[in-house]
């Protein structure tokens, strides 16, 4: 994963040039960029690296590309798909957590605390799924800000 480190990062500074670009031509000057804008190539990319290294052991450069995914907002890179990923990386990281596979410093273990928090806030509103369930069900939907506050609920079990 190593030997070809320059050309990947080099097409990951074209990608965020990129999308800078795009952001100051799309946005008038001093207006937050729009959540819908297609500037998630970059996030994805990075989320994607991240889940990459943390499947081949390495969890605390997983960890801080996947955190780092995120900024500068994480209100304005969070949604679905991105949620996913970044879900997908923390499940495993708490399995191989609760069987000493793996040991994170107290600052990794604080970052992950801080981000989903961060996530916790601003995915109040982002929907995953609705099911509609038949008699007295009625319907139930879940949402990023409570998946974010369970796993920080796990994670705390761990900063203890």
């Amino acid at each position: 994963m190593t030997s070809r480190n320059d050309e990947a990062e080099a097409v990951l500074r074209r990608v965020e040039e990129a999308e800078e670009r795009q952001s100051r031509t799309l946005e008038p000057v001093g207006v937050a960029p729009a959540k819908d804008s297609n500037s998630s190539h970059l996030c994805l990319i990075n989320l994607v690296i991240g889940t990459l290294y943390c499947s081949k052991g390495n969890f605390q450069f997983g960890l801080s590309r996947i955190l780092r995914s995120f900024e500068p907002s994480v209100a304005q890179k969070l949604d679905k798909t991105t949620w996913l990923y970044a879900k997908r990386m923390l499940l495993g990281l708490i399995y191989k957590l609760n069987h000493h596979e793996v040991t994170l410093s107290a600052t990794n273990l604080t970052e992950c605390i801080d981000f989903l928090e961060q996530c916790e806030e601003a995915g109040r509103t982002i929907p995953l799924r609705v099911q509609i369930q038949g008699g007295r069900g009625g319907v139930t939907s879940s949402f990023v800000g409570a998946e974010a506050r369970l796993l920080k609920k796990l994670f705390l079990k761990y900063a203890k």
